[in-house]
C-alpha cells in the first residue's frame, strides 16, 4: 500500500471516528485522546501513515453480546425506515443499513476496515474507551 493510499484510507476512517473520540498511542507509548474539537487531522494522518502513532481499535471479534443486540436493533430500525422509503423506485435499505453499521462500528471503536492487520492501528486493551 502506498503512502498516498494509507493517507486516503486514514482520512476516511478518522473523520468518521472523531465525533466519538479516538485514542492514539504515540511514539513514546502514551495514549492521547483525540476528538473533533482538538484534532489536527492532517498532522495526525501523517504521523499514523508513517507509523509514528497508531490508533487503538478493537477487532470485530471483540464485540460483546450486548453490542450484537444493539447492532441488531439498529439494523431492524433502519430496515423498517427503508421499507417505507424509496428513491427512484428502489428501496434505500442497503445504503441506510450500511450507514448504521459504520456509525455503530465507529462509536464502538471497531476495526471494520482491517487497519490492525495493515499496521495502521493496534488492538487496544479492554476498557480503553
Amino acid at each position: 500500500m502506498t503512502l498516498e493510499e494509507k493517507r486516503e484510507l486514514l482520512l476516511k476512517d478518522l473523520c468518521g471516528r472523531l465525533p466519538y473520540g479516538v485514542n492514539v498511542k504515540d511514539d513514546f507509548g502514551d495514549i492521547i485522546h483525540v476528538n473533533i474539537h482538538d484534532a489536527h487531522i492532517e498532522h495526525l494522518i501523517l504521523r499514523i501513515s508513517y507509523g509514528i502513532d497508531k490508533m487503538l481499535l478493537r477487532p470485530l471479534s471483540s464485540m460483546t453480546e450486548e453490542e450484537f443486540k444493539e447492532l441488531d436493533t439498529l439494523e431492524r430500525k433502519s430496515l423498517d425506515y427503508c421499507l417505507m422509503n424509496e428513491v427512484n423506485g428502489y428501496t434505500v435499505e442497503s445504503i441506510a443499513c450500511d450507514a448504521c453499521v459504520v456509525d455503530f462500528c465507529n462509536k464502538h471503536h471497531l476495526d471494520y476496515r482491517g487497519l490492525i492487520p495493515m499496521g495502521l492501528a493496534v488492538e487496544g486493551s479492554e476498557g480503553m474507551y
